[in-house]
């Protein structure tokens, strides 16, 4: 039986050649059935495989979405048959989007699940059809960029159905909170006598980068943690933005300058970190994933710096500043 497309190497929202062609959805009903016979084949799947097969379900959704079918209650009613045979939490560590569609179903929320599939498919899918887009926008060619709802720190995603009369699509389905996170990239680092300079890009997944956005170095050592706080800069090759989000990405470059002279930076081992914070929300990643080549070549020295050596370390994407006399 022909493996789904998601674990043929395809990406996301499908292959990456060339979009999909629409579906019926009598053909929808019968993709799942054969997705449904694949996985009843392999009893207790690892959650990599587990993934695949829900992305490659979103994908056919997308696929009969994009037809201008109304709604396939029986399609649907399966989706969910296929979601409870993975494990839980699966499909809640997927892109927001599809994380919002596969809760809508578990809620039986199928006229908002349906409706959020369609605009997951605008930009991903040849459509046939043309007009607006549940949100009022004209269709296009391009992937729409996820709009944002904060609440008491808690973030939902505004797609179809949320807070919406016309459905009852319960709040929780649209938090996606927990799927916030720090991209990014450190690029330089560079040692003065009297300072070492951090930058590189950094952004929040599913926000657009802000110039007002807090930028903060985290150090972490024996005796606690201090903060340092960098700035943003403005990066224009980074427009528009990465995945399927058409994020702004202009202001996410950052800097940061731990002084040599802080009286917080004892002698020691100092792990570091970088946090991003917009509009009540932060977030926190620990530098040393990947570092860019300048970055990389600075880390690899032992430096005299003022009256000070400073060395560095890198253990499981933890870099870390060894402080001497």
């Amino acid at each position: 039986m022909q493996t789904p497309a998601a674990l043929r190497g395809g990406t996301e929202y499908g292959p990456r050649v060339a979009k999909p062609a629409p579906l019926t959805v009598d053909e929808l009903e019968v993709s799942i059935g054969a997705l449904r016979r694949v996985i009843d084949q392999h009893a207790h799947p690892p959650v990599a495989t587990q993934r695949g097969y829900l992305r490659e379900l979103h994908q056919l959704l997308l696929r009969a979405a994009a037809s201008g079918a109304e709604v396939p209650l029986a399609s649907l009613a399966a989706s969910v048959e296929i979601l409870a045979t993975c494990d839980a939490g699966v499909s809640d560590g997927m892109q927001p989007r599809v994380r919002t569609v596969f809760r809508l179903l578990r809620a039986g929320a199928f006229e908002a699940a349906w409706a959020v599939v369609g605009e997951n498919a605008v930009g991903v899918v040849d459509e046939p059809f043309r007009g607006s887009t549940a949100t009022g926008e004209q269709r296009a060619a391009a992937r729409l960029p996820l709009l944002t709802r904060i609440e008491s720190l808690r973030v939902f995603a505004d797609l179809p159905g949320f807070r919406d009369p016309r459905f009852e699509a319960p709040d929780g389905c649209y938090d996606i909170t927990a799927t916030i996170r720090v991209r990014y990239r450190l690029d330089e680092v560079k040692i003065t006598e009297d300072a070492v300079t951090f930058g590189g890009s950094a952004a929040l997944n599913v926000f657009p980068a802000r110039a007002d956005e807090v930028v903060r170095l985290i150090a972490t050592g024996r005796g606690g943690a201090f903060a340092v706080v960098g700035n943003r800069c403005r990066q224009p090759d980074l427009l528009p933005g990465t995945a399927d989000l058409n994020l702004r990405r202009e202001w996410a470059g950052w800097s940061a300058r731990l002084e040599l002279a802080d009286s917080r930076l004892t002698p020691g081992t100092w792990t570091l970190a970088l946090e991003i914070g917009q509009s009540g929300i932060a977030r926190r990643a620990p530098m040393g994933a990947n570092p860019q080549p300048l970055a990389s070549a600075a880390i690899r020295t032992v430096t005299r710096a003022g009256d000070r050596s400073l060395a560095w370390e890198t253990h499981d994407n933890q870099l870390r500043l060894i402080v001497g006399e």
